[in-house]
Protein backbone atom coordinates (compact mmCIF):
# COMPACT_ATOMS: atom_id res chain seq x y z
CA UNK A 1 0.00 0.00 0.00
CA UNK A 2 1.00 3.65 -0.05
CA UNK A 3 1.55 3.38 3.70
CA UNK A 4 4.41 0.93 3.31
CA UNK A 5 2.35 -2.03 4.51
CA UNK A 6 1.38 -5.28 2.83
CA UNK A 7 -2.19 -5.80 1.72
CA UNK A 8 -3.69 -9.27 1.29
CA UNK A 9 -7.28 -9.29 0.09
CA UNK A 10 -9.48 -12.07 1.33
CA UNK A 11 -12.36 -13.05 3.55
CA UNK A 12 -11.98 -13.99 7.22
CA UNK A 13 -14.63 -16.40 8.54
CA UNK A 14 -13.84 -17.35 12.12
CA UNK A 15 -10.38 -18.84 12.10
CA UNK A 16 -10.40 -19.45 8.33
CA UNK A 17 -8.99 -16.92 5.86
CA UNK A 18 -9.98 -17.35 2.21
CA UNK A 19 -7.90 -15.56 -0.39
CA UNK A 20 -7.04 -15.78 -4.05
CA UNK A 21 -3.42 -16.56 -4.73
CA UNK A 22 -1.62 -13.57 -6.25
CA UNK A 23 -1.01 -13.64 -10.00
CA UNK A 24 2.06 -15.56 -11.07
CA UNK A 25 3.11 -12.84 -13.47
CA UNK A 26 3.12 -9.12 -13.96
CA UNK A 27 0.82 -6.64 -15.66
CA UNK A 28 0.55 -7.63 -19.31
CA UNK A 29 2.04 -11.09 -18.72
CA UNK A 30 0.02 -12.81 -15.95
CA UNK A 31 1.61 -16.25 -16.44
CA UNK A 32 5.24 -15.10 -16.60
CA UNK A 33 6.58 -17.24 -13.74
CA UNK A 34 5.20 -20.37 -15.39
CA UNK A 35 7.66 -20.11 -18.25
CA UNK A 36 10.57 -17.95 -17.05
CA UNK A 37 12.28 -20.41 -14.73
CA UNK A 38 15.09 -18.07 -13.65
CA UNK A 39 12.86 -15.23 -12.39
CA UNK A 40 12.01 -14.67 -8.78
CA UNK A 41 8.40 -14.20 -7.68
CA UNK A 42 7.37 -10.55 -7.50
CA UNK A 43 6.99 -8.64 -4.24
CA UNK A 44 3.21 -9.04 -3.94
CA UNK A 45 3.51 -12.81 -4.30
CA UNK A 46 6.29 -13.12 -1.73
CA UNK A 47 4.75 -10.71 0.77
CA UNK A 48 1.40 -12.53 0.68
CA UNK A 49 2.93 -15.80 1.85
CA UNK A 50 5.13 -14.07 4.42
CA UNK A 51 2.12 -12.14 5.80
CA UNK A 52 0.14 -15.35 6.15
CA UNK A 53 2.88 -16.90 8.30
CA UNK A 54 3.70 -13.78 10.31
CA UNK A 55 2.29 -13.97 13.87
CA UNK A 56 -0.91 -12.01 14.52
CA UNK A 57 0.77 -9.90 17.19
CA UNK A 58 3.22 -8.71 14.52
CA UNK A 59 0.45 -7.76 12.08
CA UNK A 60 0.21 -11.03 10.15
CA UNK A 61 -2.38 -13.78 10.02
CA UNK A 62 -0.46 -16.43 11.97
CA UNK A 63 -1.95 -19.28 9.97
CA UNK A 64 -1.40 -22.91 10.96
CA UNK A 65 -1.67 -24.41 7.48
CA UNK A 66 -2.72 -23.87 3.87
CA UNK A 67 -5.26 -25.49 1.59
CA UNK A 68 -4.60 -24.80 -2.08
CA UNK A 69 -7.50 -25.62 -4.42
CA UNK A 70 -7.17 -25.86 -8.19
CA UNK A 71 -4.16 -25.97 -10.47
CA UNK A 72 -0.99 -23.97 -11.12
CA UNK A 73 -0.40 -23.13 -7.49
CA UNK A 74 2.59 -22.17 -5.42
CA UNK A 75 3.94 -25.66 -4.88
CA UNK A 76 3.60 -26.56 -8.55
CA UNK A 77 4.81 -23.78 -10.82
CA UNK A 78 7.22 -21.45 -9.09
CA UNK A 79 10.85 -21.61 -10.18
CA UNK A 80 12.53 -24.69 -8.74
CA UNK A 81 13.47 -28.19 -9.68
CA UNK A 82 11.06 -29.74 -12.19
CA UNK A 83 10.71 -33.08 -10.41
CA UNK A 84 10.97 -32.10 -6.79
CA UNK A 85 11.84 -29.16 -4.61
CA UNK A 86 14.63 -28.43 -2.21
CA UNK A 87 15.13 -25.69 0.35
CA UNK A 88 16.25 -23.29 -2.36
CA UNK A 89 13.13 -23.74 -4.50
CA UNK A 90 10.72 -20.82 -4.28
CA UNK A 91 7.82 -23.11 -3.40
CA UNK A 92 9.59 -24.33 -0.28
CA UNK A 93 10.86 -20.87 0.63
CA UNK A 94 7.35 -19.37 0.51
CA UNK A 95 5.50 -22.26 2.16
CA UNK A 96 8.13 -22.59 4.89
CA UNK A 97 7.15 -25.13 7.51
CA UNK A 98 3.41 -24.76 6.90
CA UNK A 99 1.40 -27.90 6.26
CA UNK A 100 0.09 -27.55 2.71
CA UNK A 101 -2.93 -29.54 1.51
CA UNK A 102 -3.14 -29.26 -2.27
CA UNK A 103 -6.55 -30.26 -3.66
CA UNK A 104 -5.69 -30.75 -7.32
CA UNK A 105 -7.96 -31.17 -10.32
CA UNK A 106 -6.87 -34.62 -11.51
CA UNK A 107 -8.23 -34.25 -15.02
CA UNK A 108 -4.77 -33.34 -16.34
CA UNK A 109 -2.53 -36.37 -15.62
CA UNK A 110 0.73 -34.96 -17.01
CA UNK A 111 0.56 -31.84 -14.85
CA UNK A 112 -0.81 -33.69 -11.82
CA UNK A 113 2.28 -35.94 -11.79
CA UNK A 114 4.48 -32.84 -11.61
CA UNK A 115 2.33 -31.38 -8.85
CA UNK A 116 2.52 -34.66 -6.94
CA UNK A 117 6.31 -34.82 -7.15
CA UNK A 118 6.84 -31.18 -6.25
CA UNK A 119 4.37 -31.52 -3.38
CA UNK A 120 6.27 -34.42 -1.80
CA UNK A 121 3.32 -36.80 -2.26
Amino acid sequence: TGLGKSFVSGLQIGNVFLFVQPLLGVVGDPMRLLFERDLTPHYQYISTYLKLQQPEEDGGFGIDGLVHVGMHGTSEWLPGKPLGNDRQSWSDVLLGQLPNLYIYAANNPSESILAKRRGYA
